[in-house]
């Protein structure tokens, strides 16, 4: 078990998919005891199985992604470890580039939109893309529509 950004997970072997998988207790309906016992493989380590994730989600090509911080938030970011990969790297006027290496973008992408305008992708252009094409997606559901006047 381990709780990750406030959302406990259990890391198990899943007798039907045959392989070790991540499972959210929360969403759990159902559940039976089994005889069937799980003994956790001794070359088995959780910080292995998550290596490349920002939380939960790992998978694909490890990469370098960059992201700029505002002065305004910049000592937010630096006071927490929030990846062992993470690095910090000062610009100047408070502002900071923070970087860090995963192996996807999913959980990522959330959290930069969630620093709002204090928070920019830098690096790679895939990451500053998916950032870009959510802020489109987002100006959609936020534009102001005319509305036509009956008569």
């Amino acid at each position: 078990m381990a709780c990750i950004w406030n959302q406990w997970y259990l890391v198990a072997y899943d007798l039907m998919r045959q392989d070790i998988r991540k499972f959210v207790p929360a969403r759990m309906r159902n559940v039976r005891m089994r005889l069937t016992r799980f003994e956790r493989p001794k070359d088995f380590s959780l910080d292995k199985y998550l290596k490349g994730s920002f939380g939960v989600y790992s998978g694909g090509e490890m990469m370098e992604m960059k992201v700029w911080f505002s002065r305004a938030r910049a000592q937010v970011v630096r006071e927490r470890k929030w990846h062992r990969s993470q690095k910090i790297r000062e610009l100047g006027n408070g502002e900071i580039e923070y970087s860090v290496t995963l192996s996807g973008m999913m959980e990522i992408v959330p959290w930069i939109l969630g620093w709002g305008e204090h928070a920019r992708a830098v690096a790679p252009k895939a990451l500053v893309e998916a950032v870009r094409q959510v802020v489109v997606e987002l100006g959609k559901v936020y534009a102001v529509k005319k509305r036509r006047l009956r008569k």
